[in-house]
Formats: structure tokens, sequence, C-alpha cells
């Protein structure tokens, strides 16, 4: 029974991180990258 609540409150840390922290991280990532082509492309 131990095992699995440890693999339980495992999952829900690492879903946790990954939605509040890791997801926006990437998508501003994304959108930075974005705005970068816009204006390297804009001079072309």
């Amino acid at each position: 029974m131990g095992t699995r609540r440890l693999v339980v409150i495992s999952g829900l840390i690492t879903s946790t991180i990954l939605t509040l922290v890791i997801m926006p991280t990437i998508y501003s990532l994304i959108d930075d990258f974005g705005m970068w082509m816009k204006k390297v492309f804009a001079f072309a």
C-alpha cells in the first residue's frame, strides 16, 4: 500500500510542476522565438 501512495503523490507533484512551471515557460519561449523571427524576416 505504501508504494501505491508514493506513485500517486509523485504523479500529482510531477503533473503540478509540469502544468504550473514547464508549460508556461515553453509557451513563452515559443512566443519569443516567433517575435524574433518576425523581426529577422521583416528586414529581409
